[in-house]
């Protein structure tokens, strides 16, 4: 089931215009700043995927983007 006024693509064309439109490419700042607006939004995990399989870009990401979300002890929810 879909949410109301969510459109699911419907050609290999319009699939790929969204993948592209959601793709979080950038440099850190860029990806921060997508990212903490999705976080706005209510969303809580995002899947990492580089086809490069780059470990400079992994190590970018987890010294310069995840801090920006790391939660303070106060903070953590426990699951």
């Amino acid at each position: 089931p879909t949410k109301p006024g969510i459109a699911l693509p419907r050609t290999p064309e319009s699939n790929r215009a969204s993948t592209e439109a959601a793709a979080l490419i950038g440099d850190p700042a860029e990806i921060v700043t997508r990212l903490k607006r999705l976080q706005a939004g209510g969303v809580e995990y995002v899947l990492l995927m580089d086809v490069t399989g780059s470990r400079e870009a992994l190590h970018i990401f987890g010294t310069e983007v995840m801090p920006e979300f790391r939660e303070s002890p106060k903070d953590a929810r426990v699951a």
